[in-house]
């Protein structure tokens, strides 16, 4: 693909909207990965079409963002697919070979600084997160525990963990992560240095924060505990956080959490106190809605178990109601419940959406959040909370030593350093149990316990995970249970979406029987594998993701969804160890990932497979795991041209979204349970987990684009369909053909000499390498010097087929001086722009 110009890329930009956030900013870094610095003026340009458009927070925007980095990757390629998508065309240049090749060279200098710099960046952002972390516990104690806030006396809420600013400082940044820069923080704690520094700064203009008397901070904190970010409350109600702090998946937890346990989800922290209050049960805040979903995986992974209700933010008054949108993502991901707060008189545009509102509106107060959380909990079969609650193992700072030695259990595998933890099921490092010992008791202590000696200990090979439990080698099982319990009920939407999913070839009722087979097996036989599995691509929207988001539901923490990232991981027990299903999502796209496609082969039929957690020594595990692949590009995975692994399904555009609409709905009353249900039930009559799964329309269809780039090139050579003629030629000459031929359809990693004309001496009845050379004139005269040449020779029943065999009048070393001279001729037609 010949490399966009400025007008071209502002033509393109023309088509694409630009009010949506998300697609702004993938935009941002789609322009500066292909122009750089250069391309500012375009996307700003593009960017103020936009009512909501902002020229500091475009400048500050275009400053941070990177292209390229840990999270991934996004080049022009994303803005040329969205606005062929709204229907731009891209324009035809009649550009000379060189000024193609010049054009190229620019734009690939251009994007490896662009890549180098966000690299420099991401590094340079680790380590300022790392330094927000360090300043967030300062100012944790330059602040009080007692104080007051209007914001909260406003919300007519109360401090649960937050802390108040009562003495006024300033936070001052040196250094621009953004620019690869060491980030350094100062505090200015002195109220008489204040005008001082405000002074100063007016000419060093470094980025500050003032946090001023009466300050409302929530920490936020990571998974393990760990203080990272703060959220500030001005007493205005104006929300911020530290600069450069990460804000995804960190939270605030009002009360005490639990594996196993129940906890409500929201997004503010005046919601959270108001639930809090009226119902005692713990809270967490998660601050905005987009944040949801990661908290609620972050919590699912830090608690197992642990049940959630999302108390969403009814955003009636905003397009697509991102508050109730996000609680659902959320639940989905954590097989959690969503409530909607319902508020006892007609709105009327005002801005009553939360608990909070609901706590404050007249008529409401925390007898209708009290009313409304325990109907939600019923509905999800949760009403017995309280009692349930008190029984469960709940995590802990300090235990007595006779409880720790009934809760872990030794493992022998030559070091000391490893146990077995029976609450979680699951190995852990010696050193969680020390940290849990008693003040002054020591791990001696532990190995003089009468219940430890003689209990013995367990080899590493007898710790499995068997769902089934029918391993007799296995002694020590990490396997929990279900989390969600079969009910029959109503499901015909899900199952109108699997057959629509399923349909776009007309093979719909075929292929959705046994796409319901092969979902069905793992639950009636736990444990079971299936050396088959799933690719689902198509269009956006068609409501893929909803369907497998369901099924993994059933799962709980046996499932698992996993990116780019996780693939190329070395330590992979996040999202190998004790998985029966993994779904990949947009993992492998790229041209250049057939060796992740290799891996991926092992995962699917291999009866074992290897662990290698942080901390821990690697291990065999018996492979349970059955694939998914979800993807909207057409080639999310390259397959084998003679693939009996994967079934293939190409879904049709999406329905209406009155459809979905009621989907949701059916799902949000029982629909899990009642999918559960019947897939229970399913016959699973002429089903083999073993076999081959059937061979769709959209498998053969993948299986074109997958093929070898040179086998596509030798296809369309021999049929006439480049402008070299078919015939035989120097090994050379072809190989060169094919690089032109590369390069003109987008191949960015063409074969290397050696194996692409190893190939070729590979196919029935060619010849090529040491075999064919053949000594040739230089024209077609036939006179001076012969020059020794290696020759590729097609198949002479080919050659006949299309008149390409050797002329009777024609010598051997005539006829292949004529071929020769003939192709070499041909690099200097028309059709390779060369």
């Amino acid at each position: 693909m010949t490399p966009l110009t400025l007008e071209a890329a502002r033509d393109a930009l023309s088509y694409i909207p630009s009010d949506d956030r998300e697609t702004w900013l993938r935009m941002a870094m789609a322009v500066k990965s292909e122009f750089g610095e250069e391309g500012f003026s375009l996307w700003d340009e593009w960017s103020a079409a936009s009512g909501n458009y902002n020229q500091k927070d475009a400048r500050d925007v275009w400053k941070s963002v990177h292209p390229t980095g840990k999270s991934g990757s996004v080049t022009i390629a994303s803005l040329i697919g969205e606005a062929k998508r709204a229907g731009w065309t891209e324009p035809q240049e009649n550009l000379s070979a060189q000024q193609i090749e010049q054009r190229k060279r620019k734009a690939a200098q251009r994007r490896e600084e662009a890549r180098k710099k966000a690299e420099a960046a991401e590094k340079a952002l680790d380590a300022a997160r790392e330094e927000i972390a360090k300043a967030a516990e300062k100012i944790w104690d330059l602040a009080s525990e007692e104080g007051k806030s209007p914001y909260l006396d406003r919300k007519r809420g109360r401090a649960f963990g937050v802390r108040f600013v009562q003495r006024a400082f300033i936070m001052v940044y040196r250094g621009d992560p953004d620019e690869a820069e060491r980030l350094s923080i100062e505090f200015i704690t002195d109220p008489d240095k204040f005008r001082a520094f405000f002074e100063r700064n007016k000419t060093e203009k470094r980025p500050i924060r003032f946090l001023k008397v009466g300050a409302l901070l929530v920490p936020m904190r990571d998974g393990e505990g760990r203080l990272r970010n703060f959220q500030i409350i001005w007493g205005s109600g104006k929300k911020t956080f530290l600069r450069y702090g990460r804000k995804q998946g960190r939270f605030h937890a009002l009360g005490a959490l639990m594996a196993g346990g129940l906890a409500l989800l929201c997004e503010g922290y005046a919601t959270a106190a108001s639930l809090h209050m009226a119902t005692g049960y713990p809270v967490v805040c998660a601050f905005d809605a987009g944040n949801l979903p990661h908290v609620a995986r972050v919590l699912g992974k830090r608690y197992p178990n642990i049940r959630l209700l999302l108390c969403a933010d009814d955003d009636y008054l905003t397009d697509k109601n991102p508050g109730v949108t996000a609680a659902r993502a959320a639940a989905a991901a954590v097989s959690g419940h969503v409530v909607i707060p319902q508020f006892p008189l007609d709105r009327k545009g005002e801005k009553l959406t939360d608990f909070n509102d609901l706590a404050n509106c007249k008529g409401a107060g925390s007898k209708a959040i009290r009313e409304q959380i325990e109907a939600a909990l019923a509905d999800a079969k949760w009403d017995g909370t309280k009692a349930w609650l008190q029984g469960a193992k709940s995590a802990q700072s300090v235990m007595p030593v006779d409880a720790l030695v009934e809760r872990f259990v030794p493992i022998d595998d030559g070091t000391g350093k490893h146990l077995f933890d029976l609450w979680e099921k699951r190995p852990v490092h010696r050193d969680q149990m020390v940290a849990l010992l008693p003040s002054g008791e020591r791990f001696d202590r532990v190995k003089r316990h009468p219940m430890w000696i003689d209990r013995g200990g367990y080899f590493m090979r007898q710790i499995g995970f068997d769902p089934a439990g029918n391993d007799p080698g296995v002694l020590l099982n990490t396997w929990s249970g279900w989390p969600v319990r079969p009910k029959e009920g109503k499901c015909e939407r899900l199952l109108e979406l699997v057959q629509y999913l399923c349909n776009r070839n007309q093979e719909g009722e075929h292929i959705a029987k046994w796409l319901l087979q092969w979902m069905a097996y793992p639950l009636q036989h736990p444990g079971g594998k299936m050396t088959s599995a799933v690719i689902m691509h198509g269009p956006p929207g068609t409501g893929k993701s909803s369907l497998w988001k369901v099924y993994r539901e059933l799962y709980g923490e046996y499932a698992v969804v996993i990116s780019q990232r996780s693939l190329e991981d070395r330590f992979n027990a996040d999202w190998v160890d004790r998985k029966l299903l993994v779904v990949a999502e947009e993992v492998i796209n790229r041209q250049d990932m057939f060796q992740v496609r290799n891996e991926l082969k092992e995962l699917i039929t291999g009866s074992e497979v290897r662990i290698n957690p942080k901390m821990l020594p690697a291990y065999q595990q018996k492979n349970r795991i059955n694939l998914v692949f979800l993807s909207n590009e057409d080639m999310p995975l390259p397959l084998d041209p003679g693939d009996r692994r994967y079934f293939v399904v190409y879904t049709p555009p999406p329905l209406s979204p009155s459809f979905y609409d009621t989907l949701w709905e059916e799902i949000e009353h029982g629909g899990i349970a009642a999918f559960y249900h019947y897939l229970l039930h399913l016959d699973l009559k002429g089903f083999r987990p073993k076999g081959d799964p059937p061979r769709t329309q959209a498998k053969k269809e993948l299986l074109d684009v997958s093929r070898p780039s040179e086998e596509q090139f030798l296809t369309e050579w021999i049929n006439g369909e480049t402008p070299h003629p078919f015939g035989p030629c120097a090994g050379m000459q072809l190989y060169t053909a094919y690089n032109r031929w590369c390069r003109v359809n987008g191949i960015r990693f063409p074969r290397n000499k050696t194996q692409f004309l190893n190939r070729v001496s590979k196919m029935p009845g060619w010849v090529s390498g040491d075999k064919g050379r053949y000594r040739i004139w230089s024209d077609m005269t036939y006179s001076g010097e012969q020059t020794m040449r290696r020759f590729v020779l097609p198949d002479p029943e080919l050659l006949k087929a299309h008149d390409a065999a050797r002329p009777i009048e024609l010598d051997l070393h005539q006829w292949l001086t004529n071929c020769y001279v003939i192709f070499q001729s041909s690099f200097e037609k028309e059709g390779y722009g060369a």
